[in-house]
């Protein structure tokens, strides 16, 4: 790409991330929250690799921590696509109690290429336990659409992403997520993905909540 076109579309991708984040500002009176997200993976060979993962969400506009997670899972890569496992440990707190729930899961995704753009699609299956609640089945399904950008010797990418969650009790989208984030590699070893999050959730009463949250995640390749 041609350092003319570089620097259109970095500005374009530019004022798009300033036209939706006023929109969101202005018309969103929900909450405001800040995710901080840390994974470790561990590469056991060129095919295989395991993550550790740990989350912190802070809500009420980023004065409370209301969400913690561990994970941990392994993931098979298959030429462009990819195959995995794992078990999600979630503390999360609901009428000023933190209640447990656990989560196996499996993965599925696939990756392609269209013109300057990376695609990536992942469903994943979770089984979702709770001691407090009967237990669930739900299906998440998350495309990506990936542009890598060279702004004279300075690489990253940015992206924009749409996940959507199934619940099979009873049928029903109950989750919707867009996310507008900048990806880079700080060095071999370590990324860095800032993003901004839009989140729709059907309450029980069959209402949209909705939230808006600035994201942050550190990833350490061993």
């Amino acid at each position: 790409m041609c350092k003319g076109v570089q620097r259109k579309v970095l500005s374009l991708i530019l004022f798009f991330l300033l036209i939706n984040i006023s929109f969101l500002y202005a018309f969103d009176n929900d909450d405001f929250q800040f995710w901080y997200t840390q994974n470790e993976e561990f590469r056991i060979s060129e095919d295989f690799k395991l993550n550790l993962e740990e989350e912190l969400r802070f809500g009420d506009n980023t004065n409370h921590l209301y969400y913690h997670h561990h994970d941990l899972g392994f993931l098979f890569n298959l030429k462009n696509q990819n195959l995995g496992f794992g078990y999600r440990h979630i503390y999360e707190e609901k009428r000023n109690k933190f209640k447990i729930e656990n989560e196996p899961y499996i993965i599925y995704g696939y990756k392609f290429k269209r013109a300057i753009f990376d695609f990536g699609h992942r469903l994943r299956f979770e089984y979702r336990h709770f001691d407090y609640q009967a237990d669930s089945w739900r299906l998440r399904s998350k495309l990506d659409i990936i542009l890598p950008i060279k702004f004279y010797s300075f690489k990253f990418q940015t992206y924009l992403a749409e996940e959507i969650f199934l619940n099979f009790y009873n049928r029903v989208f109950s989750q919707n997520r867009l996310f507008f984030g900048i990806s880079k590699d700080l060095s071999a070893n370590l990324k860095l993905d800032l993003y901004y999050l839009l989140q729709h959730t059907k309450s029980s009463l069959a209402k949209w909540n909705r939230i808006n949250a600035l994201g942050a995640k550190i990833k350490l390749v061993f």
